[in-house]
């Protein structure tokens, strides 16, 4: 009954006059066509409905008046005017309660370490951790991080003609897996020891305290931006260390640092446009960003407007979208005079100043 009266009153975003849920907006105009539905208009659309059957309702029923005069212009108004309340994550982290988190730990793969012993210091110069794989699954840079060195170089002399200068980067993925499956087959390796450097990974204990396996933090808890030398700069904190009070303060690494803000997923941020090619700020561009990603690792944040939504990075992928995500690293954050903003159920807009976590 919703999608057929605004679709009648001409209440959809998308082309066509149909429902398009790029954008957050058609909520509140689906609460807006609930909120003038009436008793009377139902017995109205049932009895209509009785006479064509519901299926064909749709494309029979006359176009009933508006709730009131200007009804239409009114709602397209308001909605203009949105500003969405997104639910920021910020997970309670408690290290006193293992079973609690505040998002997830780890990535999947377990992993071995590589000890610090004399016979392990040319296995040290690839990697310092080690993983199983099947052999079928390894790429040309994991064949020469095989752990067995008799074993690494007869995988890389079966595995030759996928290096040939004469093929493609396509050909050569391609045929590798081929020539893998074949060498798998007649040397009777299935699964491999490979050797990684992965700096971040953490140890897992037994009963006894003993490490037993390694795992890499999964997912980023929250950024703290610091204010240093005039610059800002980041410093990420991952959902493992949060859980397991393990956290590292800022001022280890800029003592004389000055804390600017606290960043969550979904958290809001209030931005100035900034105009490459004049290098300025644009006078009176100031907009409130919905932040989706945290990617410490490039020293930047992935944001998209309030409204937005979809498949985000489909979208942006999309020439013919509109729609591309707004990715300033921390030093731009600065020049765009970013600052947190709060949004309220009722979409009202409230300024954390800096300095407040």
């Amino acid at each position: 009954m919703t999608a057929m009266l605004r679709h009648r009153w001409g209440l959809n975003l998308g082309d066509h006059n149909r429902k398009n849920r790029d954008y957050h907006r058609h909520h509140a105009i689906d609460a807006c066509v609930i909120g003038v539905i009436d008793p009377a208009m139902i017995q109205r659309l049932q009895n209509a409905a009785k006479s064509v059957s519901a299926d064909t309702l749709s494309r029979v029923l006359p176009n009933p008046p508006e709730p009131f005069p200007g009804y239409r212009d009114a709602v397209m108004t308001a909605v203009r005017e949105v500003k969405v309340s997104h639910r920021a994550k910020h997970g309670q982290a408690n290290p006193d309660d293992s079973s609690q988190t505040s998002g997830r730990l780890h990535e999947d793969t377990a992993f071995g370490i590589i000890k610090d012993k004399p016979e392990n210091q040319a296995d040290l110069t690839i990697g310092n951790v080690v993983v199983r794989k099947p052999v079928t699954a390894l790429t040309k840079k994991e064949i020469r991080q095989i752990r067995d060195v008799k074993i690494r170089h007869a995988a890389m002399a079966a595995t030759e003609p996928a290096r040939a200068s004469t093929l493609t980067k396509a050909d050569a993925d391609k045929f590798l897996p081929k020539l893998l499956a074949d060498w798998a087959n007649e040397s009777g390796h299935h699964r491999l020891r490979i050797l990684k450097a992965e700096t971040s990974v953490r140890p897992v204990h037994d009963i006894n305290g003993r490490s037993y396996k390694y795992y890499t933090p999964g997912e980023v808890s929250c950024i703290d931006i610091i204010e240093a030398d005039g610059k800002w700069h980041g410093h990420p904190l991952s959902v493992w260390d949060a859980n397991a009070g393990q956290e590292q303060t800022w001022k280890d690494k800029w003592s004389n640092g000055r804390f600017i803000m606290r960043l969550h997923k979904n958290d809001t941020i209030q931005l100035f446009d900034w105009d490459d090619e004049e290098e300025e700020i644009v006078p009176g561009s100031n907009n409130i960003k919905r932040i989706m990603r945290l990617v410490p690792s490039d020293n930047r944040i992935f944001s998209s407007g309030l409204n937005d939504a979809g498949k985000l990075q489909k979208r942006h992928e999309d020439k013919e979208d509109d729609f591309r995500w707004d990715w300033p690293n921390f030093e731009k954050l600065r020049l765009r005079r970013a600052r947190r903003v709060r949004i309220d159920e009722l979409g009202r807009v409230h300024i954390i100043p800096h300095g407040k976590v």
